[in-house]
């Protein structure tokens, strides 16, 4: 789901199932991470999953260690869970940052030299 695929069949209802079971969660750290991803967990939906959740965890392993994600998620402590969840948006921030950079590099890159990327980009 994080890997936006499309979801049919079994894994539709299972994800269906997911998804009830995160609206309705009581862990201090799902809690948390809504919270601070501004998220109503009612209205949670495979989108939010890709787009909002898998990426702002997925900064924790790349810009930090991935065990505050696990610590985040089994935590009971809610005041270390709102740190915890302070911290990762820290860092999905700072992820964001560094892709617009990336991303801004290899535009200036392909207008300064357009031949550079003919093989990734046969358009340009």
């Amino acid at each position: 789901m994080a890997d936006v695929a499309t979801l049919t069949g079994d894994a539709r209802y299972v994800v269906q199932r997911g998804l009830d079971a995160l609206r309705h969660t009581a862990r201090p750290g799902l809690r948390a991470v809504y919270e601070a991803a501004e998220l109503n967990p009612e209205g949670l939906s495979d989108e939010h999953i890709g787009f909002v959740l898998a990426p702002r965890l997925n900064a924790l392993g790349r810009l930090a260690d991935a065990a505050g994600g696990v610590e985040l998620l089994l935590t009971r402590d809610p005041i270390r869970a709102r740190t915890l969840a302070t911290e990762m948006e820290g860092l999905n921030a700072q992820r964001q940052w560094l892709t617009k950079q990336i991303a801004d590099a290899a535009l200036l890159r392909s207008s300064v030299s357009p031949r550079c990327c003919r093989s990734i980009m046969p358009w340009s």
